[in-house]
């Protein structure tokens, strides 16, 4: 599903670092690949992290309601703890394809932690991800 409805104001790069990156299962060394996000809280105090999402260019989020992965939502992330959950690629790529998008999508990751106005969305850095190219693995 694609929604788009917290603001880009609230967004921080910490201190929960927040790392977007297409890989293998983490422990894995093969398989399919994944798209992985990772959150770590380099805060004191512990943060309380409701879930992943991706947003896309035209600032419309990609929330995944059922991540896989060793942890489950609300989850609390205490100093130099971490988590990290993963979706398939490919069918992130036919699911963006079926809304429209193809070529060049810069992706950013993210964790929300509240709800509403006292909403934080601790993000990553940009990952372009090649839609075209993981159709042409099919």
């Amino acid at each position: 599903m694609v929604y788009s409805f917290i603001s880009k104001s609230k967004e921080k790069k910490g201190p929960v670092k927040v790392e977007l990156r297409i890989g293998p299962v983490p422990g894995t060394d093969e398989g399919p690949l994944k798209l992985i996000i990772t959150a770590l809280n380099t805060d004191d105090e512990s943060i309380v992290l409701d879930g992943p999402c991706i947003r896309l260019p035209d600032n419309r989020d990609v929330i995944l309601p059922m991540p896989l992965g060793r942890i489950r939502f609300p989850c609390v992330l205490h100093k130099n703890e971490d988590c990290c959950v993963w979706t398939d690629a490919m069918t992130l790529a036919q699911s963006l394809n079926a809304r429209g998008y193809s070529g060049r999508c810069p992706i950013v990751g993210y964790f929300n932690s509240g709800l509403g106005r006292s909403a934080i969305m601790f993000v990553s850095e940009p990952l372009e991800f090649i839609i075209d190219e993981w159709l042409e693995k099919r």
